[in-house]
């Protein structure tokens, strides 16, 4: 019986077995009360089955009919108590298999170490209540039951949604700041091979640095120089070139 305790409460906390099996079965049981399942409130009242055939018929009026779509005829009139019964039992089965459970942890906000809901303790000097985790002794994390004026649960809750939204917030500037970051692809200019030369009128001449051809004898026509250079750099060359041949011959 303690086994299958611990391993329903495991399985809906992070707490592992040998936490849970320090603890007798009653207290597992109080925790089991805490963390389990609850089932979703029923949509018809304690004890309908007990109801009058007016009763009944009010019910499957108001509610059955509408939820099924059944043509509103007053087909229902004629009805006794057990057909009233068992169409209202039967809506009744399916609408409880379909709804979705309620919050587990509606009323007081989760231990942060055990992620089991506090209960509400009384501290035996101040006389003061507070909430406490149920594993008291092994777990003594506690937290107030107001924190400036609102219940605690609600304060918390805020805090993670607060949480949640920069977080989203900071997500979405973090990805428009990449967007932004991206270079643009854009489509690079055409390079042309063929050579520049002069125009046909002598209006425009090529610029720029041409070519220089260091084989070329004296004989064979005026030498080519580098015209990006200044006088006094090409006179220089001159001097270097004329020490060059000198020192050949």
């Amino acid at each position: 019986r303690k086994e299958e305790y611990v391993l329903a409460i495991r399985a809906r906390t992070e707490l592992d077995n040998s936490e849970l099996n320090k603890h007798d079965t009653e207290r597992l049981k109080q925790i089991w009360s805490l963390v389990r399942p609850r089932k979703p409130k029923s949509p018809l009242p304690p004890g309908w089955k007990k109801l009058d055939v007016a009763a009944l018929k009010q019910i499957y009026e108001d509610q059955v009919r509408p939820d099924i779509d059944r043509p509103n005829d007053k087909h229902w009139i004629k009805w006794n108590r057990p057909t009233l019964v068992t169409e209202i039992h039967l809506w009744h089965a399916q609408v409880m298999e379909t709804a979705e459970p309620e919050d587990l942890f509606s009323e007081t906000p989760l231990c942060s170490k055990c992620r089991i809901p506090m209960c509400v303790r009384t501290n035996r000097v101040t006389k003061t209540d507070f909430l406490g985790c149920v594993r008291f002794p092994l777990c003594r994390e506690t937290l107030p039951l107001t924190y400036n004026g609102m219940h605690t649960k609600h304060v918390i809750e805020d805090l993670q949604k607060n949480e949640k939204e920069e977080k989203d917030l900071k997500e979405r500037e973090m990805m428009a700041g990449y967007r932004k970051a991206v270079p643009k692809l854009t489509r690079s200019l055409p390079v042309s091979t063929e050579q520049r030369g002069e125009s046909s009128d002598g209006s425009w001449a090529v610029t720029g640095p041409q070519p220089v051809d260091e084989t070329q004898d004296e004989g064979e026509g005026p030498n080519l120089y580098n015209t990006n250079i200044s006088r006094e750099e090409l006179e220089m060359v001159m001097e270097l070139r004329k020490s060059k041949e000198h020192a050949e011959k």
